[in-house]
């Protein structure tokens, strides 16, 4: 009696582990479908996640000394930046004009927070970008 190809190779077996991952992959992707709908019945606590932004309450300027000082602050960020844009030797690059702008769009919004404002001066020129203003104002 002669075999078969698929008895040769343990057809039958093979058929039926086949039909066991089958089914196991089944009753996964109903677990998977079970637990995403129950995802959805959960209240959103991320709202963001569906593109609703949240706007944050907006706090007063400060007043007196410290408007001026940080109105000088960003006076001198901007110059800095500009005279930067302005350098020939080595020449700025796109991404260097790109980010420069960006920075000085961002500092002279009125929308902008200060405090924004502030983390912004500090990531772009250090943490002792004030000492440097102080120290540029005593030799001018």
């Amino acid at each position: 009696m002669t075999k078969s190809k698929g008895d040769m190779h343990g057809g039958v077996n093979l058929c039926l582990k086949r039909q066991k991952r089958f089914e196991s992959l089944k009753k996964m992707k109903k677990k998977v479908t079970q637990f995403f709908f129950e995802l959805k019945k959960m209240p959103n606590r991320n709202h963001r996640a569906r593109g609703a932004v949240k706007k944050l309450p907006t706090r007063p300027l400060p007043k007196g000394a410290n408007l001026e000082r940080l109105n000088k602050d960003i006076a001198w960020c901007v110059k800095q930046l500009e005279l930067g844009l302005q350098r020939t030797n080595p020449a700025p690059d796109e991404y260097q004009i790109k980010e420069s702008k960006r920075v000085m769009r961002i500092l002279q919004s009125k929308d902008t927070p200060v405090i924004k404002k502030r983390a912004l001066m500090t990531q772009v020129f250090g943490s002792g970008y004030q000492k440097r203003i102080e120290k540029d104002e005593q030799t001018q």
